[in-house]
C-alpha cells in the first residue's frame, strides 16, 4: 500500500466515523513524497471531508464564509495518522504549517478528532496543536489556552459557529481534562462574554437536562461522604463536576436578575449551583 492509499484510507475513514469514532485505519508510508503531487481523486476527498466536517458542526459552505482553497498539507495529517510508527507520525506532524484558511481548520477538526482517543499523548497534543477547532472542542496543549480563548472570541461573531459552540460545550462530558478546559474556558469568558456563558448553561438544561443532574447528584453523593471522598479519584471528579459551575455561580452572585430573564434556564441549574457552593467550602476552591 502506498502513501496516497494510506492518505485516502485515513480521509475516508473520517468521513465515515464523524459520529462513532473507530480505530483509524493504519497503512504503508511508501512513495509518500508522492503527496506533493496530490491526484484528483485525494483533493476530492479531501474537499468531501470539509462538506461532511462543516456539516457536523451545523456551519453553511464555505467554512465562516471563507473561500480560500484548502491546503494540501492537511493530507500530511492523514499520513501520520494512518502510520504505526509514532515517531514518524512526530515527525510529519511537526511539518504541517499553520491552517491557512477556515476550511483547513474544518479539515483538521474533522481528522483529529474521532482518531483522538486511539492515539498515544504525545501525537495527541502534537495533532490538538495544529488543529484549532480540536483544541476548543476538545482540550489545548498547556500553554495554548489563551490562543483558543482568542480563537473562540473571533468564532462568537459568526452566528453558526457560535451556536455549535454553545452545543458542545453545553453537554456534559465524562472526561475529566476536557471538562476542566471548558470550565476555564467559561470562566475566562465571563467577563466579556457573559451572554454567551449563559447560553451555554441555558443550552445544557434544555437539551441535556437527565445528563446534567445525573453527574450533578452524582458528584454531590461523593462531596458530601466522607467515605466516598476518600477515593482521590472519585472526588476529582466530582470536583470538577462541581467547578464547571463555578462561572455561573459568579453570575448569579453578581446580579441574580441577569439568570431570572432566562425563562428556559428553569430552576434546576440552582442543583449545580448548590454543588459548587458545598464543593467551595468543603474543599476551598
Amino acid at each position: 500500500m502506498s502513501a496516497i492509499e494510506t492518505v485516502l484510507q485515513v480521509i475516508e475513514w473520517a468521513i465515515a466515523n464523524q459520529e462513532t469514532p473507530g480505530m483509524p485505519p493504519q497503512g504503508d508510508l511508501s512513495g509518500i513524497e508522492e503527496l506533493g503531487q496530490p491526484s484528483r481523486r485525494l483533493v476530492q476527498v479531501l474537499a468531501e471531508l470539509c462538506v461532511v466536517s462543516t456539516a457536523q458542526l451545523r456551519w453553511s459552505m464555505p467554512p465562516l464564509g471563507d473561500h480560500r482553497p484548502l491546503s494540501m498539507d492537511n493530507v500530511i495529517i492523514a499520513a501520520a495518522l494512518g502510520t504505526t510508527n509514532g515517531q514518524l507520525a512526530r515527525t510529519l506532524l511537526r511539518s504541517v504549517p499553520v491552517p491557512s484558511c477556515s476550511g483547513d481548520w474544518v479539515v483538521r477538526y474533522g481528522l483529529i478528532t474521532p482518531a483522538l482517543p486511539f492515539l498515544p499523548a504525545e501525537i495527541a497534543d502534537d495533532c490538538r496543536q495544529l488543529s484549532p477547532l480540536t483544541a476548543i472542542f476538545n482540550r489545548p496543549i498547556v500553554g495554548q489556552e489563551t490562543q483558543s480563548v482568542n480563537d473562540v472570541s473571533q468564532l462568537l461573531s459568526h452566528p453558526a459557529a457560535k451556536l455549535s459552540l454553545t452545543l458542545h460545550l453545553a453537554r456534559p462530558t465524562r472526561e475529566m481534562a476536557v471538562r476542566n478546559w471548558h470550565t476555564e474556558l467559561l470562566e475566562r469568558l465571563r467577563i466579556g462574554e457573559q451572554n454567551f456563558v449563559i447560553d451555554v448553561y441555558e443550552a445544557a438544561m434544555i437539551y441535556y437536562p437527565q445528563l446534567v443532574i445525573s453527574q450533578i447528584r452524582e458528584a454531590y453523593s461523593v462531596i458530601s461522604d466522607q467515605k466516598a471522598a476518600s477515593n482521590e479519584e472519585l472526588l476529582r471528579d466530582a470536583l470538577s463536576i462541581a467547578k464547571w459551575w463555578q462561572p455561573l455561580w459568579a453570575i448569579e452572585r453578581a446580579d441574580v436578575n441577569r439568570l431570572r430573564t432566562r425563562r428556559y434556564l428553569g430552576y434546576d441549574y440552582r442543583e449545580g449551583v448548590r454543588l459548587f457552593n458545598l464543593a467551595h467550602v468543603n474543599f476551598g476552591f
